[in-house]
């Protein structure tokens, strides 16, 4: 627009001069009125950029105002200690590592000696019975002879044991007249079984004949059994038996308790 009213501003001669005045007046105004709007219209666009702009600054700054917040937060509440590793013992087992509790079956009072609960099905023998309902032993407690005992299994001679009026009951039937231990142990059952041991396996040891011992069990880890310190019934020499319970869980031996005999 502005080329064209500068050329036609050249191009006037004298005789034209008086009509294309108010001509070049109008185009003038026209041109003005032009610039202005172009004017406006950059003046438009570059405050919507700027706007953008402002946006996009404040956007970037509420998020790292945000990651701050959040990394002084982590600072503040994450308390947690570092994780230390647990001592592992001589034998490769760590018994620190393994809590009996975390499974269906086990021992929650081996200082008592005499392990006296029931489970259903054991047909008034204590634990889970001597009447397991196949071939296998399932999850549960049962209580037996340790015929032989390997690297990771037990030979185990499945046993029942009874007792109060069912113990003398049991021993009348089989023979035997009166109890004077309130107890009775019954082997009929021929049934030996052949058992997977847990590689972090507990064993409660008796320590009733050591004096430096103020509790009368001592657990130590399956590798480690018998420890010179043990051996009051279990592998004493001999012919004594060595008369457990055993805590079967997901089908593998996880904890043995001696059994104490009077």
């Amino acid at each position: 627009m502005k080329a064209i009213c500068i050329k036609i501003k050249n191009s006037l001669d004298t005789k034209s001069a008086t009509a294309l005045v108010l001509v070049s007046l109008m185009l003038i105004s026209a041109c003005g009125r032009s610039d202005t709007k172009n004017t406006a219209e950059s003046a438009s666009s570059l405050a919507e950029e700027t706007q953008m702009q402002q946006g996009h600054e404040k956007e970037l700054q509420t998020s790292q105002e945000t990651q701050a917040e959040q990394d002084d937060n982590k600072e503040t509440f994450n308390t947690e200690p570092e994780y230390e590793a647990s001592p592992v013992s001589g034998s490769g087992t760590d018994s620190t590592n393994n809590d009996p509790s975390q499974y269906a079956f086990y021992f929650y009072d081996p200082q008592s000696l005499t392990f006296t609960d029931t489970y259903e099905g054991s047909q008034g023998g204590k634990g889970s019975g001597c009447t397991p309902q196949s071939n296998e032993l399932t999850d549960g407690i049962w209580f037996g002879l340790i015929q032989v005992k390997n690297t990771d299994s037990i030979i185990f001679d499945l046993a029942c044991f009874y007792v109060d009026e069912l113990a003398q009951e049991k021993a009348s039937e089989e023979g035997y007249g009166e109890l004077m231990t309130g107890f009775y142990i019954s082997n009929q059952n021929p049934n030996v079984f052949d058992l997977e041991v847990d590689q972090q396996a507990l064993v409660h040891e008796i320590r009733l004949h050591n004096e430096n011992y103020p509790q009368p069990t001592e657990m130590i880890n399956y590798a480690e059994w018998p420890s010179d310190s043990g051996k009051y019934l279990c592998w004493a020499g001999g012919e004594t038996p060595c008369y457990v319970w055993v805590a079967i869980n997901n089908g593998r031996v996880t904890e043995i308790l001696e059994q104490y005999l009077p």
